[in-house]
């Protein structure tokens, strides 16, 4: 019995393990969209420096919310989402972005939230 139980045991952490690492790479990838976002975003503005939009990027199993807000300095938001197995991870990238009068990009600094 005692051997049975120490199976179970094992197995369970096993099983924990695997599910733990699935969940990681979930949260890696909605990271990793989440900066791409911002980077989507960054190029829009690059290209019009008054842009100022809300828009979707997608795909089956995740999503991009990319808001480009007006203001000094312009504040991008980028949230992802995405749904594998496991369920639904978020991450939230917030990016202030400072423009110049030409128009160009100087500074950026970026947070998660």
């Amino acid at each position: 019995a005692l051997l049975l139980a120490l199976g179970f045991l094992i197995m369970a952490r096993g099983g924990a393990s695997i599910f733990g690492g699935q969940f990681g790479e979930q949260a890696a990838r909605a990271q990793f969209l989440a900066e791409a976002g911002i980077q989507d975003a960054l190029i829009k503005i690059a290209r019009d420096k008054n842009a100022s939009t809300t828009y979707t990027l997608a795909d089956t199993t995740w999503t991009i919310d990319i808001e480009i807000a007006t203001g000094s300095p312009r504040i991008v938001t980028a949230t992802s989402t995405v749904t594998l197995g496991l369920g639904i991870v978020r991450r939230t990238i917030r990016a202030n972005v400072t423009i110049d009068a030409d128009g160009k990009i100087t500074n950026i600094t970026k947070s998660n939230l």
